[in-house]
């Protein structure tokens, strides 16, 4: 019985660093250091945030609560869009939970990014990659707003997206993203 017992408190001592690990490592970084060509970019002298999301990625519901955060804190500084990548040609799914709770926000403007096209341009490679350009222009940071994958609290992220915007500090330019891979399987 024992022995049975030291087994399963391994095997669950296991899973539970496996969980650890895979909440807390980062997806791959997006590559896209301009908004040029794109068309996405600064309207109207605003600051403009374009947030990458996986339609079925149940990280992403932790990434749109931290946009609405963001979005309260910074107001009319702040033009929001999110983005549904669909990567591969399959049938859309607008009845998933994160595709409501987009649509569900105030001053957002929520689209499908069919075939990924927005995406590869970016060089957009994690489900919750924000890249958020300048007035003039400039890609000024790119990154993730959440902590590790689905979690919802203070994030170096939006931390730096405020301080870009208003102006009252530098910070940082880059962040982590932690959320499923937009391509393949998640």
């Amino acid at each position: 019985m024992r022995l049975i017992l030291v087994s399963w408190l391994a095997l669950v001592a296991v899973g539970f660093a496996l969980l650890l690990r895979h909440s807390s490592t980062p997806g791959r970084d997006a590559t896209a250091t301009t908004a040029a060509g794109t068309p996405v970019t600064a309207r109207d002298g605003q600051w403009h945030a374009l947030l990458l999301l996986h339609p079925e990625c149940p990280c992403s519901l932790a990434s749109l609560a931290e946009l609405e955060r963001l979005m309260a804190r910074l107001g009319d500084r702040l033009s929001v869009e999110v983005l549904f990548v669909d990567p591969d040609g399959m049938p859309f799914p607008t009845s998933s939970a994160s595709w409501k709770r987009a649509r569900s926000i105030a001053r957002l403007r929520v689209e499908r990014d069919a075939e990924a096209t927005l995406a590869r341009r970016y060089g957009a490679w994690t489900s919750g990659q924000l890249i958020l350009v300048a007035p003039d222009g400039r890609v000024a940071f790119t990154g993730g707003i959440t902590s590790e994958r689905g979690h919802e609290g203070d994030n170096m992220g939006s931390e730096a997206i405020a301080s870009l915007v208003t102006g009252h500090s530098q910070a940082p330019t880059k962040t982590p993203v932690f959320g499923c891979p937009l391509f393949g399987r998640r």
